[in-house]
């Protein structure tokens, strides 16, 4: 506990209370770990297309390297 009090002195501006300096730190951890996470089920998906398929899971990329996940049997339901 010290030592987050000892950070929180040296980097909280003085014109933001302790309660919402715990909150932004804890926000950004967070928005920082989905981030992260997003990029490697992202990573994971474009190595692993084949063995996703054959799980019934299509792994679609657009032009731009952005990844999305379709449900196999709803994709080829549709065609």
């Amino acid at each position: 506990m010290r030592l987050f009090k000892n950070f929180t002195e040296a980097c909280k501006p003085e014109e933001i209370s302790d309660t919402d300096f715990i909150k932004m730190i804890f926000v950004t951890g967070f928005e920082t770990l989905n981030r992260q996470l997003a990029e490697m089920v992202t990573a994971y998906a474009k190595e692993n297309k084949e063995e996703l398929a054959t799980s019934g899971i299509t792994v679609l990329e657009d032009e731009e390297g952005q990844v999305t996940l379709s449900d196999s049997t709803v994709a080829s339901d549709e065609n």
